[in-house]
């Protein structure tokens, strides 16, 4: 970047405000912030496909110091020239509406004000976690918990078919994905142990 790069500003018809930077070459981008304590794999692969569905680049995340509760993507793109700024102003405020989109719906997601976990009621302990088996079947079985079953079954590894049909059934009942709330459902029956639960409330 060189020294007289100037930063100008912009706010978006959305009501997003993106950084639009006078470098050679000219250079959009956009700061949005989730929750550090809510990272998670598919987290993260679903910021960065909305953002390259846009034709935008994403960075990883990045977190400040220990105290500090954010993590920060950056989205953004080099521009042909200064002239194709309106069209990629348009582009990005699209983008950051399916993001703000999705953040909602991530939201609901992560409201455990009211759950139903009585499908692990006869879990002893957590060798297996549900996080864990749902990030293998996003990454092997293209989400399929059938799949993911009818793999394990076929392996002998009925511990985790059993575990894993207790995940499926956990997210039919409260309709959630576990691979974007396993880490918080795991902690919750972490806490609870084999206690017996059904549509618990949780504050």
């Amino acid at each position: 970047m060189v020294k007289d790069t100037k930063i100008k500003s912009i706010e978006l018809d959305g009501g997003f405000k993106v950084a639009y930077m006078s470098s050679r070459p000219p250079r959009l981008e956009a700061k949005i912030i989730f929750d550090r304590d809510h990272i998670s794999q598919k987290l993260i692969f679903t910021i960065m496909d909305i953002s390259h569905t846009h034709g935008f680049g994403c960075s990883r995340p990045r977190f400040g110091g220990i105290d500090d509760p954010d993590m920060v993507f950056l989205i953004g793109t080099v521009l042909p020239s200064s002239r194709s700024l309106e069209k990629y102003l348009t582009r990005l405020n699209d983008c950051l509406i399916e993001m703000r989109e999705f953040a909602q719906e991530f939201m609901r997601q992560l409201d455990f004000s009211r759950l139903d976990i009585s499908m692990f009621n006869d879990m002893v302990d957590l060798e297996i976690y549900p996080e864990q088996l749902a990030a293998l079947r996003d990454q092997l079985y293209n989400g399929s918990w059938e799949t993911f079953c009818e793999a394990m079954e076929e392996e002998g590894r009925d511990d985790m078919a059993d575990v894993a049909l207790k995940c499926m059934k956990f997210e039919n009942q409260n309709d959630k994905d576990l691979g974007f709330v396993g880490h918080k459902l795991g902690h919750i029956l972490d806490l609870l142990g084999s206690q017996e639960s059904n549509a618990v409330e949780i504050n």
